[in-house]
């Protein structure tokens, strides 16, 4: 049974972004890609920024993660920077706890994403392709409210109803054959 995610905060790393990015360009389509892994990994972060705010998800990604891409004009406008809307932790506060978890052998962008989701009281989600690589070896401190899902849970959890358009696509896959709905 999928959760409520009405008015859910989920923020999506870099990895996820750049893939959506890549999906939902024009340029990429699963017909072609050899690689069966990939095919799902996009098709699903896809999905996840095509209906997660039909959904009432408010998608999110840091303001260093959405610097990295380039050339997503609409992925960006759907999915808000973290930091831009407010009320979240002090950079210092993020800077602290990143170090520790840095320490804990989280690679640096890793580990400042989780201590922003962390401390940021209105996070329910952080979603990333290895979610095993944000479970820093200090057990029993992330905080229950947070979830870390993959990109596929992260859309189960939408509860899509087979063939369910989404409200609005990007101009870049108009008239191209609908790869992105739900089955």
């Amino acid at each position: 049974m999928a959760k409520d995610v009405k008015g859910m905060v989920s923020v999506l790393d870099r990895e996820v972004l750049a893939d959506a990015a890549v999906a939902l360009g024009g340029a990429w389509s699963p017909a072609e890609e050899p690689d069966g892994e990939r095919r799902a990994r996009l098709v699903s972060c896809a999905q996840l920024v095509l209906y997660g705010a039909r959904r009432g998800l408010l998608l999110t990604a840091t303001a260093d993660a959405r610097a990295s891409i380039s050339g997503a004009a609409w992925v960006l406008a759907v999915v808000e920077e973290l930091e831009a809307i407010g009320g979240g932790p002090s950079d210092a506060d993020v800077a602290g706890l990143a170090g520790i978890y840095e320490d804990d052998t989280l690679p640096t962008e890793s580990a400042r994403q989780l201590a922003r989701s962390v401390l940021d009281e209105r996070v329910r989600c952080l979603v990333a392709h290895a979610k095993g690589t944000l479970r820093h070896s200090r057990d029993g401190d992330l905080p229950a409210r947070l979830l870390l899902l993959e990109p596929e849970a992260a859309v189960d959890q939408l509860d899509l109803a087979p063939g369910e358009l989404p409200d609005e696509l990007p101009p870049a896959l108009d008239g191209v054959e609908p790869w992105w709905l739900p089955t």
